[in-house]
């Protein structure tokens, strides 16, 4: 049996966000009622656990004995404790007529499980007793769908988190066939990150708005211009600040097509934040089926990523339209920043 952790601990800093979907109770004929009938885990991780309270309510007299299971592809994630000894595993539980009853049920989803939703069944039903229509015994039985969607992977190292994550599969064939099918994941190491943080991912053809300018200030830093860009996505990251996130190792797909039409030595990752912009230290990994596949890596933090193709600016007059642009969007501070740096560099070289 897995060791278990303490019950405040189980809704954890990546991603555990347990959403409850408190349908109408599933109530048999005979009398025995089990809620929720149906809930979710949203943005769960394989290797961490999830825990959910279930109710039960057998209508009728005395006590009884539920047996608890589960199927379908949940069946041996699920592990059932009494509310009064969360730590010691149970497979039955007494229900007292009329009354409700509490179980907990603990998900611990496998190392490995690959990206998707997960579904199943929680399986309660009761021991015989007697039924209000003639006294015959009977077996009642309850159940509590289960959907359990699975975006990344989950590495404990004593206090760092290893969060490997997923974005959904991603087609931007109508915006742009070059680019087509893409695909996207975080590794990001997470050090002592507070109770109900997460981390998620929104991907989009168009840069945002509020990172539009930070990406052509980026590449302008390093003596570029952005020819083109993929495509980018967003990290949100909920009570996670930058002394939680440590290193992240950013993996980017594109469509070979767009990919070959800009050349492979031209593509870097960009990274945009409240105070940083820079072009990340970028590999081109290879080809896999369709895609090409890039990978930088981020010692600062989360926050803009976009896929872009980069030419060299070959005067100075571009670097002032540049700096003249992106003033006029960024605060005064961020676009004299640029400048500075642009001088300090042009001297190095004199």
């Amino acid at each position: 049996m897995k060791a278990k952790r303490p019950i405040e601990a189980v809704l954890t800093a990546m991603a555990s966000v347990l959403v409850v979907l408190l349908l109408s109770t599933t109530m048999s004929a005979a009398g025995f009622g089990v809620a929720p009938a149906h809930f979710e885990v949203v943005e769960s991780l394989a290797g961490e656990q999830y825990r959910q309270t279930i109710s039960m309510k057998f209508i009728g007299e005395g006590e009884c004995t539920v047996d608890l299971s589960a199927r379908g592809d949940i069946a041996d994630w699920v592990t059932f404790y009494g509310l009064d000894d969360p730590d010691t595993p149970i497979e039955e539980i007494t229900a007292i007529g009329r009354q409700w009853t509490y179980v907990m049920a603990e998900f611990v989803i496998p190392d490995g499980t690959p990206v998707g939703t997960a579904t199943g069944t929680l399986v309660f039903v009761t021991g015989p007793s007697d039924s209000a229509e003639g006294g015959q015994a009977v077996n009642l039985q309850g159940g509590s769908r289960v959907a359990i969607d699975v975006v990344g992977t989950l590495i404990r190292e004593g206090t760092t988190d290893t969060i490997v994550i997923t974005a959904p599969a991603l087609d931007f064939t109508e915006q742009d066939a070059e680019v087509g099918r893409c695909a996207a994941n975080l590794s990001v190491e997470v050090r002592n990150a507070p109770a109900g943080a997460s981390i998620s991912l929104r991907a989009t053809k168009q840069a945002p708005d509020e990172a539009g300018p930070g990406f052509a200030l980026a590449a302008a830093n390093s003596g570029f211009e952005i020819v083109d860009i993929a495509y980018v996505f967003t990290v949100e990251k909920g009570s996670l600040t930058p002394d939680n996130v440590g290193r992240v190792v950013v993996t980017m797909k594109v469509g070979r097509g767009w990919a070959d039409a800009h050349g492979v030595e031209s593509i870097r990752i960009l990274r945009v934040s409240d105070d940083t912009h820079e072009i990340l230290p970028t590999v081109f990994v290879g080809y896999e089926e369709d895609c090409a596949v890039f990978e930088g890596i981020s010692e600062g933090g989360l926050s803009f990523f976009g896929l872009a193709s980069l030419r060299r600016l070959e005067s100075p007059t571009n670097w002032a339209m540049v700096g003249g642009l992106v003033g006029g969007i960024l605060p005064i501070a961020a676009a004299l920043g640029f400048i500075a740096y642009r001088r300090r560099n042009g001297l190095a070289k004199q």
